[in-house]
Formats: structure tokens, C-alpha cells, sequence
């Protein structure tokens, strides 16, 4: 026996056929996509805009908290931790919801097509029949 082909052979990290292992890493966004997501999210339209939103922000809650207008106490954490929450649960909960209200509003919209045609024809029958018993 061979020592080093069982060696080798137990250690060999399993690879699906036709993945690379450089493609598995390509899943997550750069760093400066994140980046560029956040500085997209901001309000305004120009780098300076946003800039000033988020100077202006930094700004009033310096002010607040060292003039004691704001005092982060107990109130403070639950409400950060249900914000957060809700962010997550929202964000897990939107896609799920969007497919389902999609589907729905597909079957509501074939259902009122196929009522409508069906509708139309029946109008159609009733006047052809009314002009057939007007004319014997």
C-alpha cells in the first residue's frame, strides 16, 4: 500500500463536477459594492448631497447627546433591537410574499379574462338569438 495516494486521496476536498473553486467565492459582493449600495441608499443625487445628509445626521445626534437632550438608556436598546428585527424580518419576509401576491393577481387576472370572453359570447348568443325570434 501506498501511504501517500491514501493520504491524498482522504484529504481531497470535494468539488461538485463542473464548479472551480474560484467560482463558489464570486457568490458574495465586493467591498465596494457593499460600499456603493450604501452610498446609493442615501438621499440626494449628488456625492455631495449625500455627504451633507450624512454630516448633518452625525452632526444633530452629537449635538443631542452632548447637550443632554438625548440619553441613551434602556428605551433605546429595545427599540434598536426591534428595528433590527423587523429590518430582518421584513427583508425575509418580502419575497415570499411578493411571489405569492404575484401568483395570486396572475390567477385573479386569467380568471376575469376568461370571465370576460365568456361574458362577450354569452351577450352575443343572447342578441343573435333575439334577432333570430324577431325575424320568424
Amino acid at each position: 500500500m501506498h501511504g501517500r495516494s491514501v493520504w491524498s486521496a482522504r484529504h481531497v476536498p470535494f468539488r461538485p463536477k463542473g464548479y472551480r473553486l474560484t467560482t463558489l467565492t464570486l457568490l458574495e459582493p465586493s467591498p465596494e459594492a457593499k460600499a456603493s449600495s450604501i452610498i446609493d441608499s442615501l438621499p440626494g443625487n449628488s456625492l455631495i448631497s449625500k455627504t451633507t445628509w450624512v454630516t448633518l445626521g452625525a452632526g444633530l445626534t452629537a449635538f443631542g447627546v452632548s447637550n443632554e437632550l438625548y440619553v441613551a438608556n434602556d428605551e433605546t436598546v429595545i427599540l434598536a433591537g426591534f428595528l433590527i428585527f423587523a429590518t430582518l424580518l421584513g427583508r425575509s419576509v418580502s419575497t415570499p410574499y411578493r411571489d405569492w401576491a404575484d401568483a395570486t393577481i396572475a390567477v385573479r387576472t386569467r380568471q376575469f379574462a376568461h370571465e370576460r370572453v365568456f361574458q362577450t359570447h354569452v351577450c352575443l348568443f343572447r342578441i343573435s338569438n333575439r334577432r333570430k325570434s324577431r325575424v320568424f
